[in-house]
C-alpha cells in the first residue's frame, strides 16, 4: 500500500471506522483492530510492498490462534463472522491473481474485491448497534477507503 504517508494516512482511517463500528463496545473494537493489524501485514507479507518484522510476524500469529478466540465479542458472534473472514480471504486471494491482468475490467475487479474485508466493519456495525447503526455507517466507511485504481 503506497508511501509510509499513505500508510499513516490508511492506519488512522482505519482507526476511525473501528472506532465508529465497535460503537462504544471495547471487545468489538478489540477485535476489529485485531484483525485490521492480521490483515496489514497478511497484504504486506503477499504484496511484498513493506518490510514485515518476525515481531510483526508473530503477533499476528498470535492474534490468530489465541487473541482472536479469547476476544468475547468473537466467540458470542463467531458464526456470523467466521463465513465472512472465509469470504475475506478468497475474496483477497482471487484479487491478487486479477490484480496482475492484462484485462483491464479483472484489474479494476480486483481492486474492488481486495475490500471485501472492510464488510465486517458493517457486520460489527449491525451486531453492536442493530440495522440502523449499520446503515448510518455503511457509506461512511465505503467512502474512507475508495482511492482510484
Amino acid at each position: 500500500m503506497g508511501t509510509p504517508l499513505q500508510r499513516r494516512i490508511n492506519s488512522e482511517a482505519v482507526k476511525e471506522v473501528v472506532i465508529l463500528c465497535a460503537n462504544g463496545n471495547e471487545d468489538a473494537h478489540s477485535y476489529l483492530s485485531n484483525i485490521a493489524y492480521v490483515s496489514r501485514i497478511f497484504d504486506d507479507l503477499i504484496d511484498k510492498d513493506a518490510d514485515v518484522s518476525d515481531e510483526q510476524i508473530c503477533r499476528a500469529f498470535y492474534i490468530l490462534l489465541a487473541e482472536l478466540w479469547l476476544n468475547p465479542f468473537f466467540a458470542k458472534h463467531a458464526q456470523l463472522l467466521i463465513p465472512l473472514h472465509i469470504a475475506s480471504f478468497n475474496a483477497f486471494m482471487d484479487s491478487n491473481m486479477w490484480a496482475e491482468s492484462e484485462d483491464r475490467l479483472k484489474r479494476i475487479y480486483a481492486h474492488v474485491i481486495k475490500d471485501f474485508i472492510n464488510e465486517l466493519l458493517g457486520m460489527v456495525a449491525f451486531l453492536t448497534g442493530g440495522y440502523d447503526h449499520m446503515r448510518s455507517v455503511s457509506l461512511k466507511v465505503k467512502e474512507v477507503f475508495l482511492e482510484e485504481v
